[in-house]
């Protein structure tokens, strides 16, 4: 996390999709979540806001996580990105 190892014994938030069926446990394909809260607004909506709260932020992806079933460029990733102002 940020210039530190993640360590296995502790604990981290993070934001993920909610996807209908899947346990609450199981967050955007991470197993083991615990006190999963549930907003009322989209990742994309929490990105848009994080992301303009910031005075300067590259649009270039740094490939440090990735989502092996996807391809390298996805359309919701695309959207935000194209609605930055940089």
């Amino acid at each position: 996390m940020n210039v530190e190892d993640v360590v296995d014994y502790k604990k981290y938030s993070f934001a993920g999709c909610e996807r209908e069926g899947e346990p609450l446990d199981l967050v955007c394909r991470l197993k083991g979540a615990s006190d999963v809260e549930i907003l009322p607004l989209s990742i994309h909506q929490t990105m848009e806001k994080f992301l303009t709260s910031r005075s300067h932020v590259s649009p270039v992806r740094d490939h440090r996580s990735r989502a092996i079933d996807f391809p390298d460029s996805y359309f919701s990733q695309d959207e935000l990105l194209r609605s930055m102002k940089v």
